[in-house]
């Protein structure tokens, strides 16, 4: 299973790639139950653990849950793409030079 992280005001295009990928993936806000983050956490968590090596970004440059997500897909060894950042955030940059490579 493929995981895609995503803000929350990307989750379109988050759905749209993975119509494109043309598999089910896990996509945070719509396959967790959003009830509180004591249960959000350790959901995504487990999901990412379960999923495929490269997880997949869409980040807006100011949601901190996607960060987190980002920081737990990074401290288990997942290689994070990048698809779809915000400009000129520091974040952006990180992940392209030493994880992620180029943003397609």
């Amino acid at each position: 299973m493929k995981f895609i992280i995503h803000s929350k005001q990307l989750l379109k295009q988050a759905i749209a790639f993975e119509q494109e990928l043309g598999e089910k993936c896990y996509i945070p806000i719509r396959d967790t139950k959003q009830d509180h983050g004591d249960n959000i956490l350790p959901a995504n968590l487990k999901a990412l653990m379960e999923s495929e090596n490269v997880v997949f970004v869409f980040w807006d440059g100011g949601s901190f849950g996607t960060m987190f997500d980002m920081g737990m897909a990074y401290a288990l060894g997942k290689t994070i793409k990048p698809v779809e950042l915000v400009e000129g955030r520091s974040w952006q940059q990180y992940f392209k030079s030493k994880i992620g490579g180029q943003i397609d």
